[in-house]
């Protein structure tokens, strides 16, 4: 039944991907101090005529180890787990290849990614104190000091298409290296928001899979391990700030998600044939919010 579910409901995914991706690629990108416009330029330029160079820069980068690790596990970004087996799964996942919700996904998690190595370029050029507050604020988080940056910035680049990219491979302390490109795909996450072990494991309630408790409370659950996540990353991150700080971003996360959710609800409504939504109507924009997600995962499921 979830494999059918998932089949009859996520015809659509990509559409409903394409403005929400694009906010929290920007909200991620801001975050860090990475520009947003090349990262979305970086997207269109790889999907449509710079796709093998694309993926010859990243493998180069070592970002397709992660890539290739989700696939062969099965994870999926909107089926909550792995599809089931037998006709009904392979229909779900065939349907979702189709889509091309995967190309999309992959595509944009290598703009992400490359663009986060060439700012890291970029600011190599700066000791600490004279780093980017946003990029400099991005190191602190994750625990680098002055010294381990002076150690990674002296690691030699990669040119490609006129451009620099850190070369992980290339810095002296490889375990510094390590940590650098956990951080990257760390906040990765953020920018491409996907359920992760944790999630999937709150959204089952530990219950085991087979029994009828367990498989009930997997129906009951099914596609709302998105909005967790996302209550779990940028509205988490939001709330954890000074109060300044606080006020901004979630007031940015807000407005930048309503927003999305409106693109959405207009795209979707063209798509099936239907006139465009008036937009006036107060209605429309509390859809909006509670679609895009910035209602968190209770206004989803009184919206459902």
């Amino acid at each position: 039944m979830r494999n059918l579910q998932t089949a009859a409901r996520l015809g659509s995914a990509t559409i409903a991907a394409l403005p929400g991706d694009s906010m929290t690629a920007v909200l991620a990108a801001n975050y860090n101090g990475i520009p947003a416009t090349n990262v979305l330029a970086r997207l269109v330029t790889d999907l449509t005529t710079n796709r093998e160079g694309a993926e010859e820069l990243a493998r180069q980068l070592n970002l397709t180890a992660a890539t290739v690790l989700d696939t062969a596990i099965g994870t999926k970004r909107f089926e909550d787990e792995v599809i089931g087996q037998g006709v009904t799964g392979r229909i779900a996942d065939g349907l979702m290849r189709v889509t091309g919700i995967n190309v999309w996904t992959e595509g944009l998690k290598r703009a992400f990614s490359m663009e986060f190595m060439g700012t890291i370029a970029r600011q190599s050029e700066h000791t600490f104190e004279k780093l980017d507050p946003m990029f400099q604020g991005f190191l602190t988080r994750y625990g680098f000091t002055p010294a381990d940056w002076d150690k990674l910035r002296v690691a030699p680049h990669i040119e490609a298409d006129g451009a620099k990219f850190f070369d992980v491979n290339a810095a002296e302390d490889q375990r510094l290296a390590d940590r650098l490109m956990s951080a990257v795909i760390d906040e990765r996450h953020f920018a491409v928001v996907e359920p992760d072990a944790r999630i999937r494991g709150a959204m089952t309630g530990g219950l085991q899979r087979g029994t009828i408790i367990g498989e009930a409370v997997r129906s009951a659950t099914q596609f709302k391990s998105f909005p967790m996540t996302y209550m779990m990353t940028h509205m988490m991150r939001a709330l954890t700030q000074g109060m300044a700080n606080r006020t901004y971003r979630t007031t940015q996360l807000a407005l930048t998600m309503t927003i999305a959710g409106a693109e959405m609800s207009q795209m979707q409504s063209l798509i099936a044939g239907r006139d465009p939504q008036n937009m006036a109507d107060p209605r429309f924009w509390e859809q909006s919010f509670i679609r895009g997600g910035g209602g968190g995962m209770l206004a989803d499921f009184i919206y459902s």
